[in-house]
């Protein structure tokens, strides 16, 4: 049983985004080994973008619960759905859920020092140091919507 147990664990985590995994991606390179690695796909034959398990809406668009994006200027940028329907003995309602955002929010609020809140565009993005961060600059959080937004933050402007 013991033997079952260790196969399943690392089945589990596939797809899913994770603190240590964020703190290696150092490059493109590493970013494209990181979406290999949690079986994203590549949309629209950009090897930039990528999505976890993605569909065609009616529409044609793309809906994925993760969307992954890598800009050789800025570096890398994750997007998690943080909402979702749940539904009891009630009924059903849009409620946060389980996901990989507010995972490694918490483990970043623990393990990094918070350095500032920056707007970029129209978003307000906290700032984090991590000493086991590979990559230059900040780790950024920010809420858009539904989504929670993870990405690298190379420059203070």
């Amino acid at each position: 049983m013991k033997k079952l147990l260790f196969l399943f664990i690392p089945l589990i985590s596939l797809g899913q985004l994770s603190y240590k995994g964020l703190m290696k991606l150092d490059s493109k390179d590493a970013y494209l080994q990181y979406m290999f690695d949690l079986q994203f796909s590549a949309i629209e034959g950009d090897d930039n973008n990528y999505a976890l398990n993605p569909i065609k809406d009616d529409l044609g668009n793309e809906i994925s619960t993760h969307f992954a994006y890598y800009f050789d200027e800025v570096g890398f940028f994750f997007e998690a759905q943080r909402m979702g329907n749940v539904t009891n003995i009630y009924g059903s309602h849009k409620e946060i859920i389980a996901n990989d955002y507010d995972k490694i929010l918490k483990k970043v609020k623990r393990r990094c020092k918070y350095v500032f809140m920056r707007k970029i565009i129209n978003d307000n993005y906290a700032c984090y140091s991590c000493k086991d961060a590979e990559f230059e600059g900040y780790i950024g959080f920010s809420v858009m919507g539904t989504k929670g937004i993870i990405a690298q933050i190379k420059s203070i402007y």
